[in-house]
């Protein structure tokens, strides 16, 4: 596990656009850190749909989901809202605005839900169960902690 420490100076980075079609997440939770989970789908709808069962597996439990659709234009946006997500866990942009874009648009809508974490998630990534427990617990051990990340195996 790897930390970077926060400085007093950063500021939140809001993209330009408009998120107000993004649900609202804010709701009672448990006592447990809220996590927004932001995966990229971009023309990738089965290998999207892994990553977000790997997600639903998490043993951390006050985790949300959104999958930030980049303007597929092979129909996975469509199946993937039709036969995977909920409704409130996709984000379709009119444009794709590339990696950055995309998730910058993701990260937008977690800041304005107010999570107290954000993990950004590749859509060929599927991490084991307890990652995402992990990765809280030692953001909640290093409070001055601004980023955390499992270590990659299985390359």
């Amino acid at each position: 596990m790897s930390v970077l420490e926060r400085s007093s100076k950063d500021r939140p980075f809001t993209p330009d656009g408009d998120s107000s079609t993004a649900p609202d997440r804010n709701r009672e939770t448990s006592s447990m850190p809220r996590v927004l989970v932001i995966v990229l789908n971009w023309n990738g709808g089965e290998v999207t749909r892994r990553c977000v069962e790997q997600v639903r597996r998490q043993s951390h439990h006050a985790v949300d989901l959104l999958v930030v659709d980049n303007d597929s234009t092979d129909g996975s946006r469509e199946w993937l809202a039709d036969e995977v997500l909920r409704e409130d866990e996709i984000l379709a942009l009119p444009v794709n605005l590339g990696f950055t874009g995309g998730m910058n648009a993701g990260l937008h809508v977690a800041m304005e839900q107010s999570y107290e974490y954000v993990w950004l998630l590749n859509n060929d990534a599927f991490p084991e169960p307890d990652c995402l427990a992990r990765l809280v617990k030692e953001m909640e051990a290093n409070p001055r902690a601004g980023i955390a990340s499992p270590r990659l195996s299985d390359l």
